[in-house]
């Protein structure tokens, strides 16, 4: 196909979609974007009332804040294509789903969607937070929350929700950037509001000062927590370059990577964690960093002609990147979970960090559905 060829082809489609969006506007008056825009405000309305209703209604509280993470999910998802957000893909009419006729998906099916046909994987530990809120959600409508006044009761909530939050604007600064750009005011002022909230950890961060200083004392570092906000981020030294980094206060779970600046005249020391990722250039010669992790972190075998039939790419299931080996244990060089396990589907023979689940052949793994998928497919 020629250059003319394709650009016909470019225009035709650009073309298409114009009266697909035309008709659309006729059926609904609206438009994809007005339609995401106003997903979006609703989402950070349900934020607004959470931290408004935090302390006359804990329970509501935790109903909102998960609403909104949920809402959020769907309007990224509704980018993709608008079909996306009903639950049988094969019944869906633009028309019923915004007139409120379909039902649209629940926030897991939402995020496997996001990974496996949008292919923007919501990162595993945000993935995790997100899991625990909308589980609180569900205690909280189907038993109430009798005890939420209670100190350990707001605690956890609040911790819960600094934790959500910090992901959530993780997502709009990075993965989802480009598409909630232009609400980068209400994400300040939320943001704002959340520095305000992280006050109710203050008597649990002070009964954990003897624990922060005893470990401390003996040898190991203290970080802040980009979540909670206090200094009390315990590091303890896995293997190599990794450490994990274990918030006493919100229970934030964190990767922390520390190499050395690769230029011969530098050493400088180059620490991260994984939710900011690596700086782009090193703070004291400015060489690049951000490109040259995944040799740093590799300390396996070089692959040569000899070995490459023996060699397994191993990627990650949880953000669909490489992975490198580090000593004995495995390492993304994206997302930076690591384990010393590592398996191979049976049936797509994708090397994947954390091992394959059993019966890989049959059932499929993160990247397939297996054999039984193949021939569910056929039929």
């Amino acid at each position: 196909m020629n250059a003319l060829q394709v650009r016909e082809e470019r225009l035709e489609y650009l073309n298409t979609t114009k009266r697909l969006e035309v008709l659309v506007r006729k059926q609904t008056n609206y438009s994809v974007d007005e339609l995401f825009a106003s997903i979006t405000e609703n989402a950070f309305e349900f934020l607004e009332k959470s931290l408004d209703e935090f302390e006359a209604s804990p329970k509501f509280s935790i109903i909102h804040f998960a609403s909104a993470i949920e809402l959020f999910m769907k309007a990224r998802l509704l980018l993709e294509h608008w079909s996306l957000l009903v639950e049988k893909i094969d019944s869906a009419k633009f028309d019923e789903l915004f007139s409120g006729k379909l039902k649209t998906v629940n926030p897991d099916t939402a995020r496997s969607r996001l990974k496996n046909i949008a292919r923007d994987p919501v990162p595993k530990d945000v993935e995790d937070i997100f899991k625990k809120i909308a589980e609180h959600r569900n205690r909280a409508i189907h038993f109430g929350y009798h005890n939420a006044q209670a100190n350990t009761e707001l605690e956890e909530i609040v911790a819960q929700q600094c934790i959500g939050w910090r992901h959530l604007q993780g997502l709009f600064e990075r993965n989802w950037q480009a598409y909630f750009i232009n609400f980068a005011n209400k994400i300040s002022s939320i943001e704002n509001r959340m520095l305000d909230h992280r006050h109710y950890l203050e008597a649990k961060y002070q009964s954990k000062v003897n624990d922060i200083n005893s470990h401390r004392s003996g040898g190991n570092e203290v970080f802040n927590c980009r979540f909670c906000g206090y200094n009390s981020m315990l590091v303890t030294h896995i293997e190599g370059a990794i450490s994990l980094a274990d918030c006493i206060v919100c229970s934030t779970v964190d990767t922390v990577i520390t190499l050395e600046c690769p230029d011969d005249d530098c050493h400088q020391k180059i620490i991260f964690d994984s939710y900011s990722g690596p700086p782009e250039s090193c703070s004291s010669c400015k060489g690049p960093i951000e490109s040259w992790v995944s040799e740093g972190l590799d300390t396996g075998e070089f692959v040569t002609s000899d070995n490459m039939y023996d060699h397994i790419d191993i990627n990650c299931p949880h953000c669909l990147s490489g992975v490198v080996e580090h000593y004995n244990h495995y390492i993304c060089t994206s997302c930076f979970e690591y384990s010393k396990t590592i398996g191979v589907c049976g049936w797509c023979n994708e090397g994947q960090l954390g091992g394959v689940p059993e019966f890989s052949y049959h059932f499929g793994c993160e990247f397939c559905d297996g054999k039984v998928g193949w021939d569910r497919d056929d039929d």
